[in-house]
């Protein structure tokens, strides 16, 4: 079984789930808002560059327009000129992936060409649609960000608002042929939204990170709203900067977008330390993959609680879900059509205990006991626990019917592409020709 979490981002790979990872800051602009523009010097971007790897940075993100209220779009020749000799310098020189945060299709595509990895679109695809069809003839991954304003028929509630924006976004990704394993969603503090509703998404994180099923970038380092609250000036804000970069952590966030990498790394290990279940002596965690359906009441908004309640449970890291397929019943073919989808996850649970905190979960969600094929309001099962085999009267591991579900064998494929199959053939494989079978749509978020 292939590593859970895993992100591939050009000749590196970039590891989810296990810690939050730390993305430096690199603006090659001589407007940056933070004052920290390089204004396209490449010694300067290859020296910090390098002070920031040093110091902890899992990420390098490279922009060569800047993003701030007011700036003014920048000539595609322009852009290039300013971050493409950096691009291909730091990526010879440093070992950590390097992202290049874009809004244009030409910019990107010029970028992973010479050594980028990631691209980082905080238009979410709204400004140059093309640019994930880019990312995905790249095999790069995809950050796409949230810069919306509130239209008439938003939804009301912010995070609501955001996952939709965030959704929809993804939904163009996988429609160009971006794998879902290559994507993150960043809920795009700042951009377009006052101050106390960028702190509403912050204080939410669990809530919408559990309905948009993917990992999350968190950038708030230096803005606004922390000198708004401090009364401070942008070179004045590290401190706060630093405390909303551990409730970042707290909340599930995957990736933190910061100027101040050494400060960050440090405070973002301590933050892990508490939000992770940090011991001196670090337990086992065993990847796990768990399938996820409803066909009663807001099917969607179910399936995102259970996914939040089993993330705040010790023992448990939820790590991304599949996306979301709609499944015509089994069994009793007279009751609504299901809402399925796979969890990747890692434990320290035993199998027996898991199952319990699954059948706990359904139950606090609302399931009572029925029919075997009848409605119900979620479902969750086991579908594999690392490589372990478990046959008891509770509990079979493999799922018995896992290589034999459509809408199982679909969801899965996305997380675990490369999954043999018990002759040998791909879940890809196996997925191709049970849902040629079986009534499964998928919803490409």
């Amino acid at each position: 079984m292939r590593e859970p979490g895993l992100i591939q981002s050009g000749s590196h790979t970039l590891r989810v789930g296990a810690r939050t990872l730390v993305m430096g800051i690199l603006n090659l602009t001589p407007d940056s808002f933070s004052g920290d523009g390089l204004a396209g010097g490449v010694e300067a971007a290859l020296g910090r560059g390098t002070a920031m790897v040093a110091a902890g940075a899992d990420v390098l993100d490279l922009g060569g327009e800047s993003t701030r209220p007011g700036a003014e779009t920048v000539a595609e020749v322009v852009e290039l000129g300013r971050v493409l000799p950096a691009v291909e310098r730091l990526a010879g020189d440093v070992r950590v992936p390097i992202s290049i945060d874009t809004r244009k299709a030409g910019v990107a595509e010029a970028a992973l060409a010479i050594g980028a990895g990631v691209v980082n679109d905080v238009s979410g695809l709204d400004f140059d649609e093309a640019l994930a069809v880019v990312a995905a003839r790249a095999g790069a991954a995809l950050v796409v960000g949230h810069w919306r304003r509130r239209r008439a028929d938003d939804p009301d509630d912010v995070v609501a608002w955001v996952v939709q924006g965030l959704c929809e976004s993804v939904a163009r990704a996988r429609a160009a042929g971006v794998a879902r394993t290559q994507l993150i969603v960043d809920p795009g503090l700042g951009f377009a939204k006052p101050p106390a509703v960028s702190f509403e998404l912050l204080r939410r994180l669990p809530e919408l990170r559990a309905a948009v099923g993917l990992p999350i970038l968190i950038g708030a380092s230096r803005k606004s709203s922390i000198g708004r609250v401090l009364d401070l000036p942008v070179e004045q804000r590290l401190e706060g900067s630093l405390a909303a970069a551990a409730l970042a952590v707290s909340g599930g966030a995957d990736i933190v977008r910061v100027h101040d990498v050494a400060e960050s790394v440090r405070a973002v290990k301590v933050a892990d330390a508490i939000a992770r279940e940090w011991s001196e002596l670090p337990p086992t965690w065993v990847p796990i993959y768990v399938g996820l359906g409803a066909n009663l009441g807001d099917r969607a908004a179910t399936l995102s609680q259970a996914i939040r309640e089993l993330a705040s449970k010790p023992g448990l890291r939820v790590i991304r879900r599949s996306g979301l397929y709609e499944t015509a019943p089994l069994g009793v073919s007279d009751q609504p059509f299901f809402l399925n989808a796979v969890l990747e996850a890692e434990t320290t649970l035993e199998p027996p205990a898991l199952l319990a905190l699954l059948k706990w979960t359904e139950a606090r969600l609302g399931r009572e006991p029925g029919p075997r094929w009848g409605p119900r309001p979620i479902d969750l099962d086991i579908l594999l626990y690392g490589d372990t085999h478990v046959r008891t009267a509770e509990l079979t591991i493999p799922h018995r019917e896992l290589w034999n579900r459509g809408f199982v064998l679909a969801p899965l494929a996305e997380l675990q592409a490369g999954l043999a199959g018990p002759d040998g053939r791909t879940v890809v494989e196996w997925a191709g020709l049970r849902l040629a079978e079986q009534d499964v749509r998928a919803l490409e978020w």
